[in-house]
């Protein structure tokens, strides 16, 4: 008689961890270590940010897991997000290569509200990454 299967050991690893990188732009995300704090690390030129925790943003779609963060905000002028897309993965041997998008979105203000921004007041710039997502043992 067959023993049955652990349904857990069928199912594929979850990644954890996702270094991607073009151009001279590097993210990082990790879903944290032993606190499960996540953490988004993100350079491009002479810029480069670290956000953890709350200041990390989480939405599950039907295209995928979006994760946004806040980069930039000045007041009667701009508020810069960054928007990772994540897209399902299933990992062999802990690791699968990914190929994603980040989205970096430019949200114009003014003190007198959105009204009064001339012309198109959100503006998207499209970045492809490519690297790997791992489960990490932390």
């Amino acid at each position: 008689m067959e023993e049955p299967r652990d349904s857990r050991s069928a199912q594929p690893a979850e990644p954890d961890l996702y270094e991607l990188s073009c151009d001279g732009t590097t993210l990082t995300y990790s879903l944290g270590g032993s606190d499960r704090i996540p953490q988004l690390s993100y350079a491009t030129g002479n810029r480069s940010y670290v956000l953890r925790g709350d200041e990390i943003r989480v939405a599950e779609t039907e295209i995928g897991r979006l994760v946004t963060v806040s980069l930039e905000a000045v007041p009667d002028l701009h508020v810069i997000t960054l928007t990772l897309l994540l897209p399902p993965v299933h990992l062999q041997n802990g690791e699968s290569r990914l190929r994603t998008d980040v989205i970096t979105t430019t949200h114009r203000t003014s003190f007198g509200g959105p009204r009064l921004v001339k012309g198109q007041v959100i503006t998207y710039e499209t970045t492809t990454l490519t690297g790997a997502a791992r489960a990490v043992a932390f």
